[in-house]
């Protein structure tokens, strides 16, 4: 009896330890990315930059008061997925209320071109690989 438990021990050890190897933080592979966006010749602070493809889970990121941004997918700063993506830019700003009673303003309004801000119509399309990915956008009103 006592080598009937020690072997059941054993057995539930070891499919426990063969269980967790696949724990070990496989999964989809991605790639640092960096960038700026300028919008008038000025660096866009505070925009949602997004990096989406057909095949895979999307990346963002916010820019800085320079305009730089790095993407997001998984965990902070990871960069995105390899492959193409169409790329999203939105930055949205608050309407005043001209209601007293109203602290929430009179909803938002986007600060740049609405074609930048929807993937079917965006003009901006990047590849992600292995080599550096730092892609600057300088949005226009054409």
């Amino acid at each position: 009896m006592h080598l009937r438990f020690d072997l059941r021990s054993a057995l539930a050890w070891g499919l426990l330890s063969v269980a967790c190897l696949g724990c070990g933080g496989g999964g989809p592979v991605t790639h640092p990315v960096t960038g700026t966006v300028t919008y008038h010749g000025q660096p866009v602070v505070g925009a949602q930059v997004m990096f989406t493809s057909d095949a895979g889970r999307a990346a963002e990121g916010t820019t800085d008061a320079e305009g730089k941004f790095t993407l997001t997918t998984f965990k902070p700063g990871d960069g995105a997925l390899a492959g193409v993506h169409h790329v999203t830019v939105v930055k949205m700003e608050t309407i005043p209320s001209k209601d007293p009673n109203n602290p929430y303003g009179a909803g938002a309004k986007s600060v740049l071109p609405a074609r930048y801000g929807n993937p079917k119509e965006s003009p901006l399309q990047e590849t992600v690989g292995a080599a550096k990915n730092e892609f600057n956008f300088v949005l226009t009103d054409k």
